[in-house]
Formats: C-alpha cells, structure tokens, sequence
C-alpha cells in the first residue's frame, strides 16, 4: 500500500483567460512544489479526498495567504503546511512581476 498526494493546479477565474486574452500578462509557473504528508490515519485506513485551497502568488514568487475552501479536515493541515513552501515564477504584467490570486487542489489518494 503506498499513500501519495497529488497536487492539480489552476489559476482563479480572474485570471484563468490566460495571457492571449490579457495583453502584456505572462501566467505564473511552479517552480518547486513540496508533497504534503500523507496523514498515518488516513493512509491505514485507506482513506481519500480532496483540498481545495485558496492562495496568492505574491511578486516574489512565494506563496501567502492560504486558505481552505475545501476537503476532509484530516487533509487540510498537510496541505496548507506544504502549498506554503512552494515557489513560483510570479505571473507578470508588461515584464513586471505581480501577485496573483490561485485555487490550488491537492488529491490524497492511497494508491
């Protein structure tokens, strides 16, 4: 049995048309992304979910203000802890660098 989480992400609705639709916005890229910790509870029991988190990429590439909107609260802990230790490529405006809102999923399943 081998528990894993994977990680799906998406830009908010604001920003979501992509720079073709945007002129002069360049979109955000991960740079380096950390797994959250497959909670031992969950993974013995088998147990799955989703977390749907909230999140702001700021100019600096980090990540701040993350929030739950969603997902077993068992998940929700690992998931806020390993999203705050990502970095991105900020997204940038007229070769600017600017923060931009993200809905970042992370997918808990034992595999």
């Amino acid at each position: 049995m081998r528990a894993m989480a994977l990680l799906v992400l998406s830009a908010a609705a604001g920003w979501a048309a992509g720079p073709e639709l945007v002129p002069g916005l360049q979109p955000m890229a991960l740079v380096s992304s950390f797994a959250p910790e497959y909670p031992r509870f969950a993974s013995l029991r088998r147990m799955n979910g989703d977390v749907v988190l909230s999140a702001t990429v700021q100019a600096d590439g980090r990540v701040s203000r993350v929030r739950v909107m969603s997902g077993p609260a068992m998940f929700r802990y690992p998931a806020v802890l390993a999203v705050s230790r990502w970095i991105y490529r900020p997204a940038m405006r007229n070769g600017t660098p600017i923060a931009q809102p993200a809905m970042i999923r992370l997918r808990f399943r034992v595999q």
